[in-house]
């Protein structure tokens, strides 16, 4: 190997571990410039090539990269024998790509299939992880959150440990990373929407024939819900909390048959197409509270109740996402009275 300029006792290191870890050769020892990279061990997983980083030893390197990666001094190189170095567990021609939702920690969509060793020497201070979209085959979502994922082992579920947004292209953590395993996952997000609609039933004048909004009239209301996310929430708690306006008085019989005062339909919700199920289910009288105007908990009468002003419902289940464009939805309806 020839360079055009000396090498200072840091890049020597660096040099020298990746030499190793490449042909799995254990160089002379040298307390000048040792091997300061331990990821190339079967026990870690071997991950044994393209090894590259930081360092600082009478001189310093600020910036390395192993495949996609790069390794950016910000703080930590505050003094010599600190080094921060990462390498991958492939040698081919063409490199590990696309995403794996494998060993994920809850609430990321996806991961990178790709994977870094990396191994730090020295505490204190931060550095930059960058990793580049497009080189480890992530799809370019400017603006999305992404987490840095961390496990100590070749196997078993990551932790993400830290959090960014895509700029670029590229995403950055500010971190300190301890020894270990990384990879990068986008998160997803929960984005419920709820559309209330109203159809008036029956009046006292004109019944059921062309019924008006007038005093005395029955009218149902009707709540849309939908994840437009690509995650769902997490389980059972999926919440609906309605107040009624002061002139409405709620129906808290038997509206759907089955002794509950709310009709809970999965899976039709027009306009939108094409939806899907949303995985819910609405369980009465568990999963309902009823409150007062002074919102203490109070027990329905099984007719129209003045004094419920307040509904809350905890849906049953984990509600689905439309990561596959298909909407889940449903709907919930109720009875009132107007005043």
């Amino acid at each position: 190997m020839f360079y055009q300029t000396g090498l200072n006792n840091a890049q020597r290191s660096i040099l020298s571990s990746y030499l190793s870890a490449k042909w799995n050769k254990a160089f002379a020892s040298s307390p000048t410039y040792p091997d300061v990279y331990s990821g190339d061990e079967t026990v870690q997983g071997d991950y044994d090539f393209f090894v590259g980083g930081i360092g600082r030893a009478a001189g310093s390197q600020t910036s390395g990269t192993s495949q996609g990666l790069t390794i950016t001094n910000s703080s930590f190189l505050s003094g010599d024998g600190k080094y921060i170095l990462a390498g991958v567990n492939y040698l081919t021609t063409t490199p590990i790509t696309g995403t794996s939702n494998i060993d994920m920690p809850s609430g990321y969509l996806n991961r990178s299939s790709r994977s870094w060793y990396i191994d730090r020497t020295g505490n204190g201070g931060l550095v930059d992880l960058s990793f580049n979209a497009s080189e480890i085959g992530l799809s370019v979502d400017n603006g999305a959150e992404y987490g840095l994922f961390h496990r100590v082992g070749t196997s078993g579920a990551f932790t993400a440990v830290a959090t960014a947004t895509m700029i670029g292209g590229v995403i950055t953590f500010n971190h300190l990373p301890d020894d270990g395993v990384y990879t990068v996952g986008k998160k997803g997000i929960s984005n419920i929407t709820l559309v209330k609609t109203n159809q008036t039933i029956e009046d006292p004048v004109n019944n059921l024939l062309n019924p008006k909004a007038i005093p005395g009239s029955i009218i149902d209301y009707t709540l849309t819900v939908r994840n437009l996310g690509d995650l769902g929430p997490d389980t059972d708690t999926t919440l609906i909390k309605d107040t009624l306006q002061s002139e409405l008085t709620l129906f808290t019989g038997d509206l759907d048959g089955n002794g509950s005062p709310f009709v809970f339909t999965d899976n039709s919700c027009p306009p939108t197409t094409p939806t899907i199920t949303s995985n819910l289910t609405l369980d009465y009288p568990s999963d309902v509270v009823f409150k007062d105007a002074l919102g203490n908990i109070a027990t329905p009468s099984m007719d129209y109740d003045t004094s419920i002003r307040t509904f809350e419902i905890t849906l049953s289940g984990l509600m689905n996402s439309n990561y596959l464009a298909d909407v889940p939805c449903f709907t919930v309806k109720y009875r009132t009275k107007l005043q």
